[in-house]
Order: C-alpha cells, then structure tokens, then sequence
C-alpha cells in the first residue's frame, strides 16, 4: 500500500461545517443549532481503506452531519504490536476473531516501543487522508484509544466487562 501525503489544510477551508463545528466547540449555537455527528463501524470493510473511506463518506453526506469521528476497525492498535485477527470472521458482531495476540506474557511488554513506521498506521493515515479529499469542509476527528484499551487489545483481552474477546482465551504468563 502507497501511503498519500497530499495534504489538504483543512484550516483554510471556509465552509459552515467549520463554522458551526467551532462554535459547538466554545459551547456556541448562533442560530440554536450545534454541529451533530454519528458513526458505526463497517465490518467486511475496514480493511480496505478505500471501501471504508467512501462508505463514511457517504453516511456523513446522507445525513448532512456537521463533522465525522473517523471511526476505523477497533482493534488496529493490537495490529500495530503484532495481534493478528482473521479478517473474514467477524462472528456477526463487529470486531474480526482474534487468532493470535500480540503479547503473551507480562514480561513481553517490555518491548513495547513505538513504530512510527508501522503499516497498520499508515493504512490509518491514508483512511484519512482518503476523507480528507471527500469531505474537504467536515471536521475530521480521530478515535484515539486509551493505553489501557491498546494493552488489553495486544494481550487478548476483553475490553468490556461481560464482552469477552472474540477468538481464543489468552493464559497470560
């Protein structure tokens, strides 16, 4: 995969989406509207960066949302670290079935560095970058996990309580 670095700045972008999206940030409504906005996950898709990116687009379009929660497969930060999940099996929900964690021990954590150049990461950025050109005047925001939710995805581990995690039950060491 070729990661794009055609930047758009979006800071530039004069469009009402913006306006509003800003003064729902400084807790604004000129006209007693704020800038709304849902988002789902699309299994089957969130491998394809392409695919993802347009079905987004056409939600934010469909139901004229005012900004977008780049809402990307769940479990791409075990990904980065090494988890593998079978891509095929979503077992009817929306997470794909884990096949192997990325750690198995406690002690494994203790290679845990960044990876800037991770492919993982550059598949997420090129998501966005994909957005970017087809929603040049929406609000991009990215879901960001907690460093908690990042070790139980690497580890195997559910991250809801009564959720188990879908594939094999990791026995930590």
């Amino acid at each position: 995969m070729t990661t794009t670095t055609t930047r758009i700045d979006w800071r530039a972008v004069d469009s009402d989406h913006r306006r509003r999206f800003e003064a729902t940030l400084a807790g604004d409504a000129p006209d007693g509207t704020l800038a709304t906005s849902a988002w789902q996950h699309f299994p089957g898709l969130e491998y394809d960066t392409e695919a993802l990116s347009s079905a987004i687009a056409a939600q934010v379009l469909k139901h004229d949302f005012g900004w977008l929660k780049i809402n990307p497969r769940g479990i791409y930060y075990g990904e980065v670290w090494g988890a593998v999940y079978d891509d095929s099996d979503y077992g009817g929900g929306e997470v794909p079935r884990l096949v192997s964690p990325a750690w198995t021990t406690v002690d494994d954590l203790a290679g845990v560095v960044a990876l800037p150049d991770s492919p993982v990461l550059a598949e997420q950025v090129e998501l966005q970058a994909q957005l970017r050109r087809l929603l040049p005047d929406r609000p991009l925001v990215y879901t960001v996990f907690s460093p908690l939710s990042v070790l139980l995805q690497g580890l195997g581990l559910p991250l809801y309580v009564g959720h188990p995690a879908f594939g094999p039950t990791p026995t930590l060491r």
